[in-house]
Protein backbone atom coordinates (compact mmCIF):
# COMPACT_ATOMS: atom_id res chain seq x y z
CA UNK A 1 0.00 0.00 0.00
CA UNK A 2 1.26 3.49 -0.82
CA UNK A 3 2.15 5.80 2.05
CA UNK A 4 0.90 9.37 1.77
CA UNK A 5 2.41 12.09 3.95
CA UNK A 6 0.42 15.30 4.35
CA UNK A 7 1.16 18.36 6.44
CA UNK A 8 -1.92 19.40 8.37
CA UNK A 9 -3.21 22.84 9.24
CA UNK A 10 -3.38 23.86 12.88
CA UNK A 11 -6.89 24.61 14.14
CA UNK A 12 -7.18 27.88 16.06
CA UNK A 13 -6.48 27.48 19.79
CA UNK A 14 -9.87 28.85 20.88
CA UNK A 15 -11.65 26.22 18.76
CA UNK A 16 -9.31 23.46 20.01
CA UNK A 17 -10.03 24.39 23.63
CA UNK A 18 -13.81 24.24 23.09
CA UNK A 19 -13.54 20.93 21.24
CA UNK A 20 -11.36 19.44 23.99
CA UNK A 21 -13.80 20.58 26.69
CA UNK A 22 -16.74 18.98 24.85
CA UNK A 23 -14.74 15.79 24.24
CA UNK A 24 -13.80 15.51 27.90
CA UNK A 25 -17.49 15.77 28.82
CA UNK A 26 -18.31 13.06 26.28
CA UNK A 27 -15.46 10.81 27.41
CA UNK A 28 -16.57 10.90 31.04
CA UNK A 29 -20.31 10.56 30.41
CA UNK A 30 -22.12 7.25 30.55
CA UNK A 31 -23.61 6.00 27.34
CA UNK A 32 -27.39 6.00 27.50
CA UNK A 33 -27.44 2.80 25.49
CA UNK A 34 -25.00 0.94 27.74
CA UNK A 35 -26.17 -1.31 30.54
CA UNK A 36 -22.66 -1.28 31.97
CA UNK A 37 -21.90 0.81 35.02
CA UNK A 38 -18.54 1.90 33.58
CA UNK A 39 -18.07 5.31 32.05
CA UNK A 40 -17.52 5.78 28.38
CA UNK A 41 -19.40 5.50 25.15
CA UNK A 42 -18.56 2.47 23.04
CA UNK A 43 -20.84 1.93 20.09
CA UNK A 44 -18.65 -0.85 18.77
CA UNK A 45 -17.26 -2.90 21.68
CA UNK A 46 -15.10 -4.92 19.28
CA UNK A 47 -13.05 -1.78 18.52
CA UNK A 48 -10.17 -1.06 20.89
CA UNK A 49 -11.08 2.36 22.27
CA UNK A 50 -12.23 3.79 25.57
CA UNK A 51 -14.83 5.82 23.68
CA UNK A 52 -16.04 5.34 20.12
CA UNK A 53 -19.02 6.92 18.41
CA UNK A 54 -19.93 7.85 14.85
CA UNK A 55 -22.01 10.96 14.21
CA UNK A 56 -23.60 11.19 10.76
CA UNK A 57 -24.50 14.31 8.86
CA UNK A 58 -28.20 15.11 8.63
CA UNK A 59 -27.75 14.89 4.85
CA UNK A 60 -27.22 11.14 5.27
CA UNK A 61 -30.61 10.48 6.86
CA UNK A 62 -33.21 8.59 4.89
CA UNK A 63 -36.30 9.79 6.71
CA UNK A 64 -38.11 6.46 6.30
CA UNK A 65 -35.41 4.32 7.89
CA UNK A 66 -35.36 3.26 11.55
CA UNK A 67 -31.55 3.54 11.57
CA UNK A 68 -31.83 7.10 10.26
CA UNK A 69 -34.25 7.96 13.05
CA UNK A 70 -31.77 6.62 15.62
CA UNK A 71 -28.91 8.53 13.97
CA UNK A 72 -30.96 11.74 14.02
CA UNK A 73 -31.71 11.31 17.74
CA UNK A 74 -28.03 10.67 18.46
CA UNK A 75 -26.98 13.71 16.40
CA UNK A 76 -29.45 15.87 18.33
CA UNK A 77 -28.05 14.57 21.65
CA UNK A 78 -24.46 15.30 20.59
CA UNK A 79 -25.21 18.35 18.45
CA UNK A 80 -22.64 20.47 20.30
CA UNK A 81 -19.87 17.98 19.42
CA UNK A 82 -21.00 17.84 15.78
CA UNK A 83 -21.08 21.64 15.54
CA UNK A 84 -17.65 22.03 17.13
CA UNK A 85 -16.17 19.40 14.81
CA UNK A 86 -17.71 21.21 11.86
CA UNK A 87 -16.33 24.54 13.07
CA UNK A 88 -12.84 23.05 13.40
CA UNK A 89 -12.98 21.41 9.96
CA UNK A 90 -14.50 24.50 8.34
CA UNK A 91 -11.75 26.70 9.79
CA UNK A 92 -9.02 24.79 7.95
CA UNK A 93 -10.66 23.24 4.86
CA UNK A 94 -13.77 24.81 3.37
CA UNK A 95 -14.08 22.24 0.61
CA UNK A 96 -13.88 19.22 2.91
CA UNK A 97 -16.27 20.92 5.36
CA UNK A 98 -18.87 20.97 2.59
CA UNK A 99 -18.34 17.28 1.71
CA UNK A 100 -17.79 15.10 4.79
CA UNK A 101 -20.71 13.00 5.95
CA UNK A 102 -19.63 11.56 9.32
CA UNK A 103 -17.29 12.14 12.24
CA UNK A 104 -15.75 9.47 14.45
CA UNK A 105 -15.52 10.63 18.06
CA UNK A 106 -12.87 8.49 19.76
CA UNK A 107 -10.67 8.37 22.84
CA UNK A 108 -7.61 6.15 23.23
CA UNK A 109 -8.39 4.45 19.95
CA UNK A 110 -6.01 1.66 18.94
CA UNK A 111 -6.16 0.78 15.29
CA UNK A 112 -4.13 -0.53 12.43
CA UNK A 113 -4.03 0.43 8.76
CA UNK A 114 -7.16 -0.84 7.05
CA UNK A 115 -9.89 0.06 4.62
CA UNK A 116 -13.07 0.69 6.58
CA UNK A 117 -16.03 -1.10 5.02
CA UNK A 118 -18.70 0.16 7.44
CA UNK A 119 -18.41 3.91 7.04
Amino acid sequence: RAVVNVSGTLVDESIRERVLHALREFWTSKSSSSSSSSTGNRERPSIAAENYMILCSPTMFDTTSQNAAKAAIKLKKYEALWNLAHEAIHSVDLLFASQYTAVAVTHNFEGSPHIDKQN
